[in-house]
């Protein structure tokens, strides 16, 4: 199945140079429009990167650590894990829309799940408008509860049963739903001038289940730890 979510954590060849720690701390930055990002529910960034099996973690500003992790194209090689809000350690994965979508979405699931082992349900939101990427996945108990991704219109993953907060967004999400019926569905909803996806509504998401990352921003929490992934 081709989807955006496997090329998260596919491999590359080379890594990024450990990165320089940062001593003194910026303001925050908000995010969450074209880019990717996972929420831990911790108030501890160190904990959750040495969970997701990082290396080489160091203190880094806000300015530091989105630039770098936005300026990567290709596989993630770099995450940047913010100072807790709201009870939330947010990792912003960067501008991972831009990619091709051919891997399989083991790679992050297979992540999701075993942060959720340690740390109860976590979530991952992403969007990239270029390519009208929007998508949303949930695991807890060490299993994906939910996910839904499109890309260009196109279902790519739809799986688990639709959150509350998830129907209050509009799109015709129903119990035991296939990919083929939420398609039909969307699409005729769409021809009345329905709710179609859309780059809002992984924030909408995320501010009703865990933190909205936009409201990191100017928010004095100190610095935040730039880190390098483990290859495979």
């Amino acid at each position: 199945m081709k989807t955006l979510f496997g090329r998260l954590f596919a491999k590359k060849p080379e890594a990024p140079p450990p990165p320089l720690a940062d001593t003194e701390a910026d303001a925050g930055l908000g995010f969450g429009y074209k880019t990717g990002w996972i929420t831990v529910p911790s108030e501890d960034p160190d904990s959750v990167l040495a969970a997701l099996g990082a290396e080489n973690i160091v203190p880094c500003t806000w300015r530091r650590g989105m630039a770098a992790v936005q300026a990567e194209l290709g596989p993630v090689t770099q995450v940047f894990a913010t100072p807790a809000k709201n009870g939330h350690v947010c990792l912003v994965l960067g501008l991972q829309g831009a990619m091709e979508y051919d891997e399989p979405i083991a790679d992050m699931f297979a992540r999701l799940e075993a942060l959720s082992k340690r740390f109860g349900r976590v979530a991952y939101f992403g969007s990239y408008r270029v390519v009208d990427y929007v998508a949303w996945a949930f695991a807890d108990g060490g299993r994906i509860t939910r996910a839904f991704a499109t890309v260009e219109g196109q279902v790519q993953v739809l799986t688990g049963e639709p959150l509350a907060e998830e129907r209050a967004l509009g799109l015709p999400f129903e119990r035991g739903q296939s990919e083929e019926s939420f398609s039909e569905a969307l699409y005729a909803q769409a021809e009345g001038e329905g709710a179609f996806p859309n780059e809002a509504m992984p924030l909408i998401l995320a501010a009703e289940t865990c933190v909205d990352p936009r409201t990191f921003d100017g928010v004095e929490l100190g610095l935040g730890r730039l880190a390098v992934l483990a290859a495979d």
